[in-house]
């Protein structure tokens, strides 16, 4: 760990170096362990550290961006201001670019757990050992990995803000198979010790041993049930391309036209809170402006859009502090998602439906087919059943969905009380799901 101190020592050298009429730097550095195993064992076991420092000068709306690895070096540093510099002399104006950000206190959030940045690899491989004797026991074959992350971001610039935060991550993943069969299950947190391995390994195992002699299943608007994982994985990419103030502004987004009118279930909730620990926090954004909690989707109306500094004082208003690292071409993404919960069980929800499907998880989604409508397209993967008078029965082979998230999420018709971390996009927050009429556009073999 580089630590608080150092970290704001070495980006206000760097600030204090620069000839620009403002300049901010930005410092990165990660520890990522991570053993990897398939056919039921480990086969690889890596651990890197990486730093990073991103710098930005402008000079009135000319800006120049560089970056360097070499923290510790006081040439290197200066190195990088030079290049920054020159970079902005040599630039045409951006008529995008609205000034930097002033300082503005943050709230500290406790997200870094020495026991997680310390988890050895004898740790990581008793824990893999604890999943695969689980499916063991009814030869089924695992494959998956368990990460370890510790995490710095410090950001300083030269109207004043200073920010540093760190922060732990663990998360275990695994896909499980025997014969043509398979299973998947992910569990993720701050805090390793929570992490149930066990659990992770006896849900994957589960599904498995269900998921045999898939049968074909006609494609069509059928009623399913999704697992917080398919859930996660629509909700946080629906979210990240369309509740954006860029995409709004440049006309991309649904939310430039619909913003304020009703899309949705009235049971649909989302929103962004960086300082929710149960989620992955984040107390300030990439410029260092602070996070607060923003209500993105209330009762099915389509309620705000996140801005970074360009996008708001462009039109207006404050950064809701949504900002993404120099130099990205997104423009203010949602990163720190939550999704409303109801007051069902999967079972319960299960119990809802006559005929349709049990849907795991999804992959391969294309998010990019009509912006406007939220049309995606994508696969059901490792676990789909079918749904007979309110029970999962049958394994089906996969098929293929290419639906409006609009639609999708106007037809809710339950939430789990239950929540998951899960991941897709970005971590989110996400409960399972009762969607009626959800269309799969066509089928697999497989």
């Amino acid at each position: 760990m580089i630590g608080k101190e150092r970290a704001l020592e070495i980006l206000s050298k760097i600030v204090a170096m620069s000839d620009g009429d403002e300049t901010d730097a930005m410092l990165t550095a990660k520890h990522s362990s991570l053993t990897r195993f398939a056919n039921s064992i480990i086969h690889q076991n890596v651990s890197t550290s990486t730093s990073q420092i991103n710098l930005r000068i402008a000079k009135g709306k000319r800006v120049g961006v560089a970056s360097t690895d070499r923290l510790h070096d006081d040439e290197s540093l200066k190195n990088l201001v030079k290049t920054a510099s020159e970079i902005a002399d040599f630039q045409e104006e951006n008529p995008n670019y609205m000034g930097m950000p002033d300082p503005a206190p943050y709230q500290d959030i406790d997200a870094f757990c020495q026991a997680t940045a310390a988890y050895s690899p004898a740790q990581r491989a008793s824990a893999v050992k604890t999943l695969v004797d689980v499916c063991d026991k009814d030869s089924i074959i695992a494959s998956g990995s368990f990460k370890t992350e510790a995490d710095e971001v410090a950001i300083v610039n030269s109207k004043g803000v200073a920010a540093y935060f760190p922060s732990t991550s663990a998360e275990i993943s695994t896909v499980v198979m025997r014969g043509s069969s398979s299973g998947f299950a992910e569990h993720s947190s701050n805090h390793v010790a929570d992490i149930d391995v066990k659990g992770t390994a006896e849900e994957a195992a589960d599904i498995c041993r269900r998921n045999v002699d898939q049968v074909d299943h006609e494609a069509g608007k059928i009623d399913v049930v999704l697992h917080p994982y398919a859930v996660g994985d629509l909700i946080s990419m629906m979210v990240a391309l369309e509740f954006g103030a860029l995409s709004m502004q440049e006309g991309r987004s649904f939310m430039s036209e619909k913003m304020g009118e009703k899309m949705f279930s009235k049971s649909l909730n989302v929103w962004d809170d960086g300082l929710d620990r149960s989620g992955s926090p984040m107390p300030f954004d990439f410029e260092g402006v602070p996070k607060r909690k923003l209500t993105l989707i209330e009762n099915g109306v389509a309620k705000n859009v996140v801005y970074d500094t360009a996008t708001a004082r462009k039109v207006g208003k404050e950064t809701t502090g949504h900002a993404l690292p120099p130099g990205n071409t997104w423009g203010p993404i949602p990163i720190n998602l939550f999704m409303g919960a109801g007051d069902e069980s999967l079972e319960s929800l299960v119990a809802k439906v006559k005929n349709g499907l049990y849907v795991t998880r999804f992959h391969y989604i294309n998010p990019f087919l009509d912006l406007k409508r939220a049309v995606f397209t994508g696969m059901t993967r490792d676990g789909t059943f079918m749904i007979e008078n309110g029970k999962q029965t049958k394994a089906v082979k996969n098929l293929r969905f290419t639906m409006s998230m609009i639609d999708a999420f106007n037809q809710l018709d339950g939430l789990t009380k239950d929540t998951m971390l899960v991941g897709g996009w970005f971590g989110v927050k996400a409960p399972g799901a009762l969607i009626r009429g959800f269309n799969f556009s066509g089928t697999t073999q497989f």
